[in-house]
């Protein structure tokens, strides 16, 4: 038997809630919402105008980054990130920071709450790609979600919120790096999920 961790689970009023607690394979399948459509808008300019329409929706301020990354929204995200001057005219609940040099290099990043792992190509298998995450992040207080970002703007990130079923999951896998390293796992970008 496979374990599988997703992101979708049934909350206290039965309804389907979008966080990463998982499930096993085996368990009954909970329905997940439709499978999000892929959002045409790749130039800056019509991004804008999405980011005003879900601000609008919003009651005029454009949710925070974590949510938006948590939305699958992370075409809008990076895109906020290097055009700030054309965002600075929509309310937000939290600025997002401007590119510098040092987010654009592949190595995984922490900030605000999320550790993010940017994908490579080489690592691609169908929808697997193979990776490993430090033990480092686990012990992290301060580390609610893990992103995997999938490279290219056309697939979004998969987020696992950081629970203790996930962490007791990841601490069972294999070590490397004399324990540094946990790993390495497959992360299922079709079914958004993580496997072994």
């Amino acid at each position: 038997m496979r374990n599988v961790i997703g992101e979708h689970v049934t909350g206290d009023n039965g309804r389907v809630e979008n966080h990463a607690a998982g499930r096993i394979v085996g368990e009954p399948v909970i329905p997940g919402p439709a499978k999000r459509e892929r959002l045409p808008y790749h130039k800056p300019r019509e991004w804008v105008e999405f980011a005003e329409k879900l601000a609008r929706e919003q009651g005029g301020l454009l949710p925070s980054p974590q949510a938006l990354i948590r939305r699958g929204l992370w075409g809008l995200y990076a895109c906020m990130r290097r055009h700030s001057a054309l965002f600075a005219r929509i309310k937000q609940q939290r600025q997002i920071p401007a590119r510098t040099a040092s987010a654009q290099s592949r190595a995984p990043t922490r900030g605000r709450g999320a550790w993010v792992r940017t994908l490579v190509p080489t690592w691609r298998h169908g929808s697997l790609y193979r990776t490993d995450v430090p033990a480092s992040v686990l012990a992290d207080a301060g580390i609610h979600d893990l992103v995997f970002k999938p490279p290219g703007h056309k697939q979004t990130a998969v987020v696992l919120r950081k629970t203790p079923r996930l962490v007791a999951w990841l601490q069972a896998l294999p070590r490397r790096q004399k324990g540094k390293v946990i790993g390495p796992f497959n992360v299922d970008t079709g079914r958004r999920c993580i496997t072994r």
